[in-house]
């Protein structure tokens, strides 16, 4: 009974606390001034909220916030969920367990596998080799063998220029300089691509039309330089649109050839893609990103060809398979630029003529870190739909709104 006595106690002070607390709200207002000048005596109860204050201004900030995200609920037509948390404490948790279709923020799921299986540090690594290093005149006797490694950020310089300078990217214009600082001057067969790592699926059989028009993923394949596009705009004002290859293994050699053969070196055979034989002696090689930067590239531009690449991955790692069998895309720089969550929301967006999403943090006005997730589906989302977000995110970056600590402190005796 002694060992149970403490326990008693707390359970008798919080349930007083959270009686005293309600009353306090109702009375605040009437309570005595604090007298200044000589320590006195205080007037609040031992069992008093108000010598808890931090205690109680928790649950005060979490029923406000409830209270304040409900008009941005019943705002949203259609099916939603929405759930909010902070420090692992779930606040808000709407119908979380409906299945919706959730968008780009699909591709969250896809970063975090990525992370975990693959790990942030590790890069994909695209290697050039033959049977025998180059002789003492620069000759390789045999094929060239350019084996893909899964990156798919390989481009050209004139590939960037056009598609985005802004963007990542691996050179494939450094990857020649080193085949030829290796000392290759002449290349006796074929320039072979090799794109066996993963399958032969180079797109997503369920995409439908519109979002390939819209979104122009390039091939998924283990080696596809420029995305495996063969043609692609000359301009902003060129109304012609990519064209992704046949093969883009081939396509990938195409284009390693051709700069070789700009940096003076002899390439008597063709180009052409295969599957490397063993036992190659590496010329060249050159990494990619690491997964956490193409983790945050494929989320910054919402990179539909970068997700699905990582999927790959993971299930070569996994079984030494390359395929999506099991597993299944900077945009926000224009959006929350009149909002207070300006500079504050780091989030992924999502969006689809039936489904909308938004997740991620929030560093909030009083100093939390709120973390969210919010999917909505309609027959067909509106714009108007989307733009509600920022409402939610003007509510989420008020938090926590408390009580007034200083009317919790303890009342001092005249």
């Amino acid at each position: 009974m002694r060992r149970a006595l403490p326990y008693l106690l707390f359970l008798t002070f919080v349930a007083l606390g959270v009686v005293a607390l309600l009353q306090a709200r109702e009375a605040d207002a009437d309570e005595p001034a604090v007298a200044t000048g000589t320590p006195t005596a205080t007037l609040t109860p031992v069992l008093s909220a108000r010598r808890a204050p931090e205690l109680l201004a928790g649950p005060v900030a979490d029923n406000r916030l409830r209270r304040a995200v409900e008009p941005f609920l019943a705002a949203t037509p259609g099916s939603e969920c929405l759930v909010v948390s902070v420090g692992g404490r779930r606040i808000v948790e709407t119908d979380a367990g409906t299945p919706l279709v959730p968008a780009s923020n699909q591709k969250l799921l896809v970063s975090a596998a990525a992370l975990r299986e693959l790990g942030p540090e590790s890069r994909l690594t695209t290697t050039v080799a033959a049977t025998s290093g180059p002789s003492g005149d620069g000759v390789i006797e045999g094929d060239l063998w350019f084996v893909g490694g899964g990156d798919p950020l390989l481009a050209t310089d004139s590939y960037v220029a056009i598609d985005d300078p802004a963007r990542p990217n691996t050179d494939l214009e450094a990857l020649a300089d080193d085949i030829v600082d290796a000392g290759v001057k002449e290349i006796r067969g074929d320039v072979v691509g090799d794109d066996t790592r993963y399958d032969d699926v180079y797109d997503v059989p369920a995409w439908p039309n519109r979002t390939l028009n819209r979104s122009k993923p390039g091939a998924l394949s283990a080696l596809a330089v420029n995305k495996g596009f063969a043609t692609w705009p000359d301009g902003p004002d060129d109304p012609t649109g990519p064209e992704l290859a046949d093969d883009p293994a081939q396509n990938s050699a195409d284009l390693l050839k051709a700069l070789l053969v700009d940096r003076g070196v002899t390439v008597t055979g063709g180009s052409r893609s295969g599957a490397a034989p063993g036992g190659l002696t590496t010329i060249a090689r050159i990494d990619s990103l690491t997964i956490a930067e193409l983790v945050d590239q494929m989320n910054t531009y919402s990179d539909n060809t970068t997700a699905e690449i990582l999927t790959k991955e993971i299930g070569f790692h996994r079984s030494g398979e390359g395929s999506t069998a099991a597993g299944k895309t900077g945009t926000l720089r224009t959006r929350f630029l009149d909002s207070e969550a300006e500079g504050r929301l780091r989030a992924k967006s999502g969006f689809l003529n039936q489904s909308t999403a938004l997740s991620g943090f929030v560093d909030t006005i009083p100093g939390a870190v709120v973390t969210f997730a919010y999917v909505g589906n309609d027959d067909f989302v509106t714009q108007q739909e989307v733009n509600l977000q920022e409402q939610l995110a003007d509510i989420l970056v008020q938090y926590p709104q408390g009580v007034d600590l200083g009317l919790l402190e303890p009342l001092q005796a005249p």
